[in-house]
């Protein structure tokens, strides 16, 4: 199990007393009502939950601020299906609890490629909670205090707490296509077929639904962290448990371009990637992924113009067995726009920075 002992939300902006009212939990204490970040700017808590009321329900409608997906997942390859009932998602002794068992899932579901229904089967089942389309995060800093899942020794699980643009939807893959993990709005013919790789691009004057004509949208990805237990791999032996924080984003650096990083590898001088990250003590690059080609699996074009790339920006840390059997702070710190940044941390301690120039100097995004 995981557990997510309380979340807070500070932005820099004072919201209404009566949505505030709504949103911040009565239980936090009057002490975290106001964060001063590292730079001296004050923001103001807009959003928390100690989830100290027991046997709580995420099942769809059922909670105002989070809902517990119920459906199988197929991203990643994954191999579990989400249940949102109480034996998977639930509050317990003062956490939000998330349930991992061992237990087979079927179900039957429409398959619009053969136009008729198909069974199917996961092996494992657990739970996702999602604030899609309830609870929108735009900057500002959040901070989850979480005790990781199972044993820091004993691989298998892949917990994770990510953000995500409102535009697309986690696991429901045909809302991320061409949306995920796009953060564009440029039209200068820099790139290719845009139009066609960006669903929402600014070269699109009539976008529709009461968007703003010639405004890029997508949905780019921050990963506050992926957590990796340790286990062994074949060939290279032990591998010690650490996490992954993460801006993954569209558009990337050409995959035709030579000195793209090759997922694998490490850095080297003949290389290009952005300038100015920074990587706080005993963090190093994530060079196992440095991002990805995106777009249909299958390109019916002539020349895949459909298909584009995203840039994963993202730094590990080792953990060890305290981050398993206690709980820890997990914080983001973003300020959005050209001139801003985004900041993770552990428990304080910086794992990795990125400015909003250095993206915008590399890609454009």
């Amino acid at each position: 199990t995981i557990g997510l002992n309380c979340m807070k939300i500070w932005i820099g902006l004072l919201f209404l007393e009566r949505l505030a009212a709504v949103l911040i939990d009565p239980a936090t204490e009057s002490v975290y009502k106001v964060l001063t970040r590292k730079d001296g700017k004050t923001l103001s808590l807009v959003m928390s939950d100690e989830f100290n009321t027991e046997n709580r329900k995420f099942d769809d409608g059922m909670d105002p601020n989070f809902d517990a997906v119920h459906k199988p997942d197929y991203t990643n390859e994954a191999i579990q299906f989400y249940n949102s009932s109480t034996e998977y998602v639930t509050t317990r002794d003062g956490s939000l609890v998330i349930s991992t068992k061992a237990i087979k899932t079927s179900w039957v579901e429409w398959d619009f490629e053969s136009l008729r229904p198909k069974s199917g089967i996961k092996n494992y089942t657990s739970g996702m909670v999602q604030t899609w389309n309830k609870f929108c995060f735009t900057g500002g800093v959040i901070q989850l205090s979480i005790a990781l899942p199972g044993r820091h020794d004993s691989g298998g699980l892949w917990p994770a707490a990510w953000l995500m643009g409102n535009l697309a939807r986690a696991t429901y893959e045909k809302s991320t296509m061409c949306m995920w993990p796009w953060s564009y709005d440029q039209c200068d013919g820099s790139i290719n077929e845009l139009e066609a790789k960006q669903q929402i691009s600014a070269c699109n004057s009539d976008p529709g639904y009461g968007m703003h004509p010639h405004q890029g949208r997508g949905a780019p990805e921050i990963d506050i962290f992926e957590v990796m237990p340790g286990h062994s791999m074949p060939f290279t032996g032990p591998v010690e448990a650490f996490m992954s924080s993460s801006l993954q984003i569209s558009p990337g650096i050409a995959k035709a371009n030579p000195r793209r990083p090759k997922n694998g590898l490490k850095l080297n001088s003949s290389q290009i990637w952005y300038d100015d990250v920074k990587l706080g003590n005993g963090a190093e690059f994530n060079y196992g992924f440095w991002g990805q080609e995106c777009g249909p699996e299958r390109d019916p074009s002539v020349n895949k113009i459909h298909k584009y790339m995203e840039d994963a920006i993202s730094a590990n840390r080792y953990l060890n067995e305290t981050h398993f059997d206690d709980h820890h702070l997990y914080t983001l710190d973003w300020q959005p726009g050209p001139q801003g940044y985004l900041y993770w941390y552990l428990d304080d301690e910086l794992i990795l920075g990125i400015d909003g120039l250095s993206i915008q100097k590399r890609t454009g995004a």
